[in-house]
């Protein structure tokens, strides 16, 4: 090798060249199979990225419609509460009412107490009024009774002749004793 320096000289560069060519090629292989990973994971990363904007618009049309039955049901709810408020003043009106008339029942019903009271006192002064007018009738048919007797020995007494007052008197007497 000493005869041609140059010859070794090209001897290491072609090694050197042949060691350089494989390693570029080992980092083009390298570097082709980096880039096709990266592809790889460039194209996950964009189907992910389009579903991820797929579940967003999904997320935010759902969001809208949410929304949308949220303010409807707001509505439905101020309009319940509306109905409830006009339900309560309805019921209270209804409730005043129905204290006015248990009063007026209550008012009613002392009323007829003391008309039933005075019925019972009225029937009871009847009562009595028909046992005094029976009394009455008992006596005047007593009377009456009496007069027809008193007035038969009157007519007895003025056929068996003269009679004096005092003889009708004693002989009255005598005949209530008996």
């Amino acid at each position: 090798m000493q005869k041609n320096p140059l010859l070794a000289v090209l001897l290491v560069l072609c090694v050197v060249l042949l060691c350089a060519a494989s390693m570029l090629y080992v980092l083009k292989e390298s570097e082709s199979r980096q880039k096709v990973a990266f592809q790889v994971q460039l194209n996950e990363a964009t189907l992910a990225h389009k579903k991820f904007e797929g579940d967003l618009k999904e997320m935010q049309i759902s969001n809208s419609t949410l929304e949308e039955k949220i303010r409807s049901q707001d509505e439905k709810i101020k309009d319940l509460h509306t109905r409830l408020k006009e339900e309560r003043r309805s019921y209270e009106k209804v409730q005043a009412q129905l204290l006015a008339k248990e009063a007026e029942i209550a008012e009613l019903q002392t009323k007829l107490q003391n008309e039933e009271r005075e019925k019972q006192d009225l029937l009871m002064r009847l009562e009595k009024q028909y046992a005094d007018y029976y009394d009455m009738k008992f006596q005047l048919s007593s009377m009456l009774k009496t007069k027809e007797e008193l007035e038969l020995k009157a007519r007895e007494m003025a056929e068996n002749g003269p009679i004096s007052l005092g003889t009708v008197v004693v002989r009255q007497n005598d005949r209530f004793k008996k």
